[in-house]
């Protein structure tokens, strides 16, 4: 890196403000600040003074003198996990358990909220270096913060198919794009003193049988395609750990591939750090040790097992030379995390991260079409404005559900709040704004009532008390009615988790006039008042169970919304989610609503029911996505909108190219705004507004059907493979994305 280039990220990852940094954030700012952790001092006092423990010595001088200072069942404790999420833990020599967690689109928590920033493929849209080195630096704070010491991304695998289940959070198809936008995110982690890992090393494109499928890749697409922006994140981005991926590279798992792991990444690359297993990817010590792989993920620790690998190197059955190395590659990634320093800390969902999060949102968004200059909107003109389509007011991050899945796979974020492009939209245009889904992606689950959905927010009460008896303990505003009281840091201060009880009020506010079903999910037991008039009695000792309740709400008067909540014992959860209950079909609302209005927006695209990982082993059903199209029959509704109303702008949320061919010139504007985190609705709206110029490019090409792309021209022996432990070959080589279509002469909907 040259002296301009380093000033310009230098400045990046200490900016702390963006375009948007003087707007008012939407929701309060939830900053986490701790103390210093102290450095864990050896508890074999021989060891104190010695040079690992010097941060001021040369790194390579303390990773001799720490290995020299190691019993061999040390050593073989430092070839796995200690936990779940946990590496180390070794008193005796000062180390401490180093904590991981998932990304890439925001830091994981098993409880708690974290700052949820546009999906990788969203970074890579925006072209900029700079943005993606802050949405690091952003990650690698509020790591800090948590007391994670390894993020767990990027992820920079090439987009090959149109339907792979992880191409939103990996950045695009071109492997320079991929490799400067991974290289600029990994350098904005690791200025935190946090550990990236850039991931899936190597051909992880497809989440269909990702664990078991051997990939045959030629040389040249290897060097070429699929392993460039890998080599830019190790040459450029100083990468501090590799994750290898599921699937097999030519016989092999990579785990344990000598070619991909010793002769590409190793030696032709330079990579020095540690390579960290993906969950459950070590199959054996001998073949992964020998393999190249130096730390397997997740293990506890188990001194019977390190014994036994300990014989094992001194019997010969395992290589010393292999074993000594991947000790070594280990020791230097715990010296460059600070493993024996003092642990200082960083923020955690700080007003300058929200405010990051909306700028990055709008940075991210590519216009694709704007016909007649109907973009940019001008409010002063318009009277009414329909918003109609699935994703006007569904929730990506906060996804319906606690589990994994619906918000994408293992980096799934939940923020403390997020804003919909429906809530956006209602904040700029108050009641010109009449919305009506038109049609739902999935049977009606309700949406969680949020604290904007409140006139000011909702108060909170909680008490030591089981049955809501004493004195208030803590009163704090919630950012959505939507918990999970798991473990200590669920609650406030001072809660028992095991045993409490709450009181949550606030004025509701409609988005429009009709009746609405309240669901009430609770355990243990809650109750639901709607203008001191019980409306849901769901109480008692049992599990999650839920109720509801249809009432009338008008935006006009405000409904007084109380709820008691105990929880009698061991996990608690509660919730409250709404749906309107409009006269007629969704259709013929939305249609009537089109009829009225000045102009739509129609919010189309996909969910994460799509675009997901397979949370699996083996054949996982509905990993990848099933087609080009758009989930549902959304081309159908916005054929009929845009023939009653032809000022129809269709803004897409999704995860990788969707076809636009049924309807596209239907409508005259089209924007892709893929999943935009935390803050998407307030960020589309900036764009839509024409308050932030969008200068998002496509990082992907948006073809007219699935057989433009060459790995769907050339058979299922292309994709999606033989099978469950089957062959993937990937015959269209070195001709992925727009290379091929070039080479084809296929004209592109969408270039990239």
């Amino acid at each position: 890196m040259n002296k301009k280039e380093l000033l310009i990220f230098t400045l990046a990852a200490i900016a702390p403000v963006f375009p948007l940094a003087a707007q008012q954030v939407a929701a309060g700012a939830s900053e986490e600040r701790k103390q210093t952790i102290p450095a864990l001092k050896p508890t074999d006092p021989t060891l104190l003074g010695s040079q690992y423990l010097d941060p001021k010595a040369p790194i390579e001088a303390r990773v001799e003198d720490l290995l020299a200072k190691l019993t061999i069942q040390e050593k073989a404790a430092l070839i796995h996990g200690s936990s779940g999420f946990g590496y180390g833990n070794i008193p005796r020599i000062g180390l401490p358990e180093i904590l991981m967690t998932d990304g890439p689109s925001g830091v994981r928590r098993q409880s708690g909220s974290a700052t949820a920033l546009p999906c990788g493929l969203a970074v890579a849209a925006s072209w900029n270096p700079i943005l993606a080195h802050r949405v690091g630096a952003v990650f690698g704070s509020e790591c800090r913060s948590l007391s994670y010491r390894v993020f767990l991304a990027p992820g920079v695998n090439i987009l090959r198919t149109p339907l792979g289940g992880r191409n939103f959070e990996y950045m695009g198809e071109d492997p320079y794009l991929a490799g400067k936008s991974g290289a600029a995110y990994i350098r904005g982690v690791q200025s935190q003193g946090v550990a990236a890992c850039v991931k899936h090393w190597n051909g992880n494109e497809q989440e269909r049988w990702r664990t078991t499928i051997n990939l045959e890749i030629d040389d040249r697409a290897l060097h070429e395609i699929y392993t460039p922006a890998f080599e830019t994140a190790v040459k450029e981005g100083h990468v501090w750990t590799v994750m290898p991926a599921y699937n097999k590279f030519r016989n092999d798992f990579c785990c344990a591939s000598k070619h991909l792991n010793k002769n590409v990444l190793f030696k032709q690359l330079g990579f020095d750090g540690a390579l960290i297993s993906d969950w459950g990817a070590w199959k054996n010590d001998k073949d992964s040790i020998e393999g190249g792989c130096t730390i397997e993920m997740p293990s506890a620790k188990n001194p019977q097992r390190d014994a036994k690998i300990a014989t094992r190197i001194e019997n010969g059955e395992i290589s010393r030379i292999d074993f000594e190395e991947a000790v070594r590659r280990n020791l230097r990634f715990l010296i460059r995390v600070g493993a024996f320093e003092d642990w200082k800390p960083g923020r955690l969902n700080s007003t300058e991260h929200q405010r990051f999060a909306r700028a990055a949102a709008a940075e991210s968004i590519v216009l694709l079409k704007n016909e007649r200059s109907i973009l940019p909107l001008d409010a002063s003109k318009l009277k009414s404005v329909a918003v109609i389509g699935p994703n006007a007011a569904q929730y990506h991050t906060m996804a319906d559900g606690s589990g994994l899945q619906t918000r994408g796979g293992s980096g799934a974020t939940r923020p403390p709040y997020e804003i919909t492009p429906l809530a956006a939209l209602q904040k700029r245009f108050g009641n010109k704004i009449h919305y009506a889904s038109g049609l739902e992606f999935e049977p009606a689950k309700g949406t969680v009532i949020a604290s904007t959905d409140f006139m000011q927010g909702i108060n909170a009460e909680f008490l030591k008390s089981t049955n809501g008896s004493g004195e208030v303990a803590v009163s704090r505003q919630e950012k959505a009615m939507d918990f999970r009281f798991n473990t200590k840091s669920d609650t406030p201060d001072g809660i028992n988790p095991n045993g409490f009880s709450a009181r949550f009020s606030g004025m509701l506010k409609a988005p429009t006039k009709g009746d609405y079903e309240l669901l009430l999910t609770s355990d243990d037991g809650s109750r639901l008042w709607i203008d001191d008039r019980l409306v849901v009695d769901n109480s008692g000792d049992h599990p999650a169970l839920t109720k509801s309740a249809t009432v009338a709400l008008d935006p006009v008067r405000p409904a007084r919304i109380r709820i008691e909540y105990a929880n009698i014992g061991g996990k608690g959860e509660l919730s409250l989610r709404w749906i309107a209950k409009e006269g007629g079909s969704p259709i013929e609302k939305a249609l009537a609503i089109a009829k009225e209005s000045d102009l739509v927006l129609f919010f189309a695209g996909t969910d994460h029911s799509y675009d997901k990982e397979a949370l699996g082993w083996g054949d996982v059903k509905g990993a990848d996505k099933p087609d080009l199209e758009l989930k549902g029959p959304q081309a159908d509704l916005i054929r009929k909108i845009a023939a009653v109303n032809p000022n129809t702008v269709v803004i897409l949320i999704n995860g990788a190219p969707v076809s636009v061919e049924q309807w596209h010139s239907q409508v005259p504007a089209i924007v892709e705004s893929w999943y935009g985190g935390m803050e998407a609705g307030n960020g589309i709206v900036d764009v839509l507004c024409g308050d932030v110029n969008p200068s998002g490019k496509l990082p992907c090409t948006f073809g007219k059907g699935l057989n433009d792309w060459p790995s769907h021209q050339l058979g299922n022996l292309s994709y999606p493979g033989t099978g469950n432990n089957g062959v993937v070959k990937y015959l269209d080589s070195i001709w992925v994305g727009y290379r091929g279509f070039d080479k084809n002469g296929i004209e592109p909907r969408f270039p990239f």
